[in-house]
């Protein structure tokens, strides 16, 4: 089996997945820009290096590049955690399919690949619509609005009642949500969102009211819009206010299950997603994000009893029974994730108390993730509004 594995950012997340897909007897390309993290692993049989034009990425040469990396590597699946990456795959098989001039061949595996690889609706990778999904599936939801323009922001940031969680679409590592309280100015939320695509019916906003109750992460994997495993992780230490997860603990929710496989067929799904979720103690948790990609506690999904990789590769194999149950066990002890409690607190004494999930069969990503963090990257250490204060300062 070969996976085509898609990374334009140091994701930690995707860096791990070829030392675990080492044990599945799966074969692993990549494709991204060449200083990331994945194209480091030394477990990787051919790399691919996104062509720029004139010094920039653009989406021709972007698509160009992958088109040639997907014709040359032959995938059986793409694997990417970078939501508008998905998005934008997506959009272009759907206007290839739509076209009525005949593709050539890189074309047509393109297209082919894109359908085996993620979901059935495009749409479905925007906020507002994966998050419906999953109140059709089951699930309570927060009450929220869809924000499809400038002037509708505007209105929001006037008559939402506050508090609440104003998130964009297609965003990675809640980097695109910001909490708006009563004493937020709308100055600092210009500020926050200026780098962010403005709010369009392509790329709406959503603004979301708080829930109460303790969060957690659930991870699934699918096949054909089978539901195989899924895990439950809650948060010990997170990078930041609400950021990514830095110390994990596994919960036991087999109760989740039927709602879970609900969506996943609703959607027609194929790889790895999961969800934010707020669980209250008893009932469904209320989810707040369903996230359309692959998500930060799947490679260490073995540790919280369910793998969730070599259960996607049996699938895909054809080596999965037809009757077999979503496995999901009890697995309570906590663990540290690798690397990301370094970028937390580089001198945390957790890294030495806890058991740590890292890629160490292979030994080059782990010099390079330990390197890269230390010397290269200054992470965001905070939220987005002590960011914004310490640019005021400045």
């Amino acid at each position: 089996m070969r996976l085509l594995l898609v990374d334009l950012h140091s994701n930690a997340c995707m860096a791990k997945l070829p030392s675990r897909l080492k044990f599945l007897d799966v074969e692993c390309f990549a494709f991204g820009e060449n200083e990331t993290l994945l194209m480091k692993s030394g477990l990787i049989k051919q790399k691919y290096g996104a062509k720029r034009t004139n010094g920039k990425m653009t989406e021709r040469s972007f698509m160009s590049s992958l088109i040639f990396a997907i014709d040359h590597c032959n995938p059986d699946f793409m694997v990417t955690n970078d939501e508008f990456i998905i998005h934008s795959l997506m959009k272009m098989s759907a206007n290839y399919k739509s076209s009525e001039k005949a593709h050539p061949d890189p074309i047509k595996k393109f297209i082919k690949l894109i359908d085996r690889s993620f979901f059935e609706d495009v749409n479905d990778a925007l906020r507002p619509n994966s998050l419906e999904k999953a109140e059709a599936a089951g699930f309570p939801v927060p009450q929220f609005e869809t924000i499809q323009s400038s002037e509708a922001l505007n209105t929001s940031l006037q008559t939402t009642p506050r508090p609440f969680f104003l998130k964009e679409s297609l965003s990675i590592g809640r980097q695109g949500v910001l909490y708006i309280e009563e004493s937020t100015k709308d100055l600092w939320v210009r500020s926050a969102l200026e780098a962010a695509t403005a709010p369009s019916p392509s790329h709406p906003y959503v603004a979301q009211q708080p829930a109460d109750g303790t969060e957690m992460t659930i991870s699934f994997a699918a096949y054909q819009g089978r539901l195989l495993g899924y895990t439950v992780a809650k948060p010990l230490k997170t990078i930041f206010k609400g950021g990514p997860s830095t110390v994990i603990e596994g919960q036991y929710r087999p109760q989740w299950q039927k709602v879970i496989s609900n969506f996943v067929t609703l959607t027609g799904y194929n790889g790895f997603g999961g969800f934010d979720v707020i669980d209250r103690g008893k009932g469904l948790p209320q989810v707040i994000e369903a996230n359309m990609r692959l998500t930060h506690t799947v490679p260490c999904a073995h540790k919280l009893g369910s793998n969730l990789l070599e259960l996607f590769v049996s699938a895909a194999k054809g080596e999965m029974p037809e009757d077999a149950e979503a496995v999901h066990k009890k697995h309570k002890q906590a663990f540290a994730l690798y690397p990301e409690e370094l970028m937390r607190d580089m001198d945390s004494p957790l890294l030495d108390e806890l058991p740590l999930d890292g890629p160490w069969s292979d030994p080059r990503i782990i010099r390079h993730m330990t390197q890269y963090i230390r010397n290269d990257v200054r992470y965001p250490s905070n939220d987005l509004e002590s960011r914004f204060n310490q640019k005021l300062r400045k």
